[in-house]
């Protein structure tokens, strides 16, 4: 219990005097420390806008087109026709620039996505892969992605349970790399495709899941158990079903435990042995902390009980 308390009053000190930056114990894969600055968090949301927001967007852009003839305000004015779902609208328009300024980037990868909003695989998979034709790069150079799901997707027999990317992370608790994948490049362009399909595929989507769990092993393996665990629970979220992912969240939490009873016994216990007025000031505090929740609970029972004698007292008096 005190080493609990003195541990996070330790943690607490550092992090609000030494410093504006947040810095926080993560853990390897190997199970030693590594110091982030960052809060901690490694969840990216979705971006959300109201309807009315996109409707009056969608009006302003076939507004500035029709005053300016300009095809760049008519495909984001196609653009806002997807995010309002008006998908029939939304190809007209693109299927009317690629008729009039043929093989542009832009118009390829919005009508592919479009086809594959609208369940239509087969052009989808035509679209992108043109895209990439004409502009490799784009997305950061993350489209192979696309390509693998939308391959995927047109797969008679599917196993979600296998990495939809086509990638190996063995089959031990902890995730490895096999493969030799370049993980940095790899953790880039997942995360890049990931938060663009998150604004369009709600919880729970079997593909997303899929790319959430080999995000995770990536991430276990770039960054930190603790920032994998976050991907591993997403991946739960939205329905990954193979038993791998209950193993290797068992152990993440596993090495993460591990980690923060060394890491206390290793650097926290000898700080303050070597500053023992400190130590003194934690505990107290800690002492003065205790006993003031022990007062706060004690009050708060006393007037709960002497509210229901309160009450008790009022129905008496109506019935007599």
């Amino acid at each position: 219990m005190f080493r609990i308390l003195f541990c996070t009053l330790f943690l607490l000190g550092i992090t609000f005097s030494g410093s504006s930056c947040i810095n926080t114990y993560l853990t390897r894969l190997d199970g030693t420390s590594l110091i982030s600055q960052s809060d901690g968090t490694a969840k990216f949301y979705p971006k959300k806008h109201s309807i009315s927001y996109w409707k009056k967007k969608s009006r302003d852009l076939l507004l500035d087109y029709r005053r300016t003839d300009s095809i760049e305000y008519y495909s984001d004015y196609g653009v806002a026709l997807i995010l309002l779902r008006e998908y029939n609208k939304a190809k007209r328009v693109f299927l009317a620039i690629e008729k009039q300024k043929p093989d542009l980037y832009i118009t390829a990868s919005n009508l592919g996505t479009l086809y594959e909003l609208t369940g239509n695989v087969d052009s989808a998979l035509y679209w992108i892969r043109k895209s990439v034709h004409i502009f490799p790069d784009s997305h950061e150079g993350s489209e192979w992605i696309h390509i693998r799901i939308l391959e995927f997707k047109l797969k008679k027999h599917k196993h979600y349970n296998r990495s939809v990317l086509q990638l190996n992370f063995g089959r031990e608790a902890k995730p490895g790399n096999p493969q030799h994948y370049d993980l940095r490049k790899l953790e880039s362009h997942l995360r890049h495709q990931l938060k663009e399909r998150i604004n369009f595929i709600p919880a729970p989507d079997p593909i997303i899941a899929n790319l959430y769990f080999d995000y995770g092993n990536i991430i276990a393996q770039e960054a930190s158990v603790e920032h994998a665990l976050t991907y591993y629970k997403e991946a739960k979220r939205y329905g990954y079903k193979d038993e791998m992912l209950a193993i290797r969240m068992e152990e993440m939490e596993a090495i993460s435990r591990g980690n923060w009873t060394k890491t206390m016994k290793e650097t926290i216990e000898p700080f303050l042995k070597e500053h023992p007025v400190l130590s003194g000031c934690i505990l107290l505090i800690g002492f003065v902390g205790l006993m003031l929740f022990f007062r706060w609970v004690y009050i708060r029972r006393k007037r709960k009980k002497a509210s229901l004698r309160g009450g008790n007292h009022n129905k008496t008096f109506r019935n007599d």
